[in-house]
């Protein structure tokens, strides 16, 4: 089992579709009553604006991973809005995203046998489930494709995921 941060990071590429900069980059005041903000990315340690005009939006989040914020915000240090919601030991930027891939996921993944999984399998797994289903806004979905594209994502997996209903 992994550790709820993790857990959480994964869900987001996996489920949610984004992408790692913008998962690395989320600030706690991006969680709003209809998702999540995304605003910004990180890029080689740089905190940006998203990658295109299309990139800026709110992405859908089920009840589960709601919870799951919920859960992690309670357990963090550091909650102001402007915060990290995944930052580094100091608390004072981002976690590097292939550091934390090498040091986190990657050592869980070998234990498992897991080979050829990356943040950008993730978030192609899930435009591949939304494509699947007739959703044609690919990773721009909207919450009523949320519980379709989590169940096609996992219906095939060994990896057991929370029962997870859309958040309204």
């Amino acid at each position: 089992m992994l550790p709820l941060r993790d857990s959480l990071i994964l869900k987001l590429a996996a489920i949610v579709g984004m992408r790692p900069g913008e998962i690395l980059a989320l600030q706690w005041g991006d969680l709003c009553e209809d998702g999540l903000r995304i605003t910004r990315g990180m890029y080689r340690g740089i905190i940006q604006t998203s990658k295109s005009h299309h990139s800026v939006r709110t992405a859908a989040i089920s009840a589960g991973i709601r919870e799951d914020l919920t859960s992690w915000h309670g357990l963090s240090r550091n909650t102001a809005p402007i915060d990290w919601v995944f930052p580094n030991e100091n608390g004072n930027k981002p976690l590097a995203h292939g550091n934390y891939w090498r040091r986190y996921i990657k050592p869980t993944l070998d234990t498992m046998k897991i080979t050829g999984v990356t943040f950008q399998v993730l978030r192609r797994t899930c435009a591949s489930a939304l494509n699947g289903l007739g959703i044609q806004e690919g990773l721009r979905h909207k919450a009523y494709a949320l519980a379709a594209a989590e169940a096609a994502c996992f219906r095939a997996s060994s990896t057991t995921w929370p029962d997870e209903s859309v958040s309204k």
